[in-house]
């Protein structure tokens, strides 16, 4: 039963990855797998935003899907 929550919401997470972040493909998604400090990575990496900024936009996106 957990680990069924724990794919919903990395699920979750995918889905507003990709729907957010159009720059990252399915390649991205399996990387960062569900850890958002790789997200913050990718975010630097496709879109040259600085540490902050990304880490910034990767804090609102998990803001969002939190509620």
């Amino acid at each position: 039963m957990l680990g069924q929550a724990k794919e919903t919401k990395k699920h979750v997470f995918d889905h507003a990855i990709v729907t957010t972040f159009g720059k990252l493909d399915a390649r991205d998604i399996e990387e960062i797998d569900g850890r958002p400090e790789q997200l913050v990575v990718m975010l630097m990496k496709h879109y040259g935003w600085s540490k902050t900024d990304s880490q910034e936009k990767a804090d609102r996106l998990l803001a969002r899907i939190s509620k």
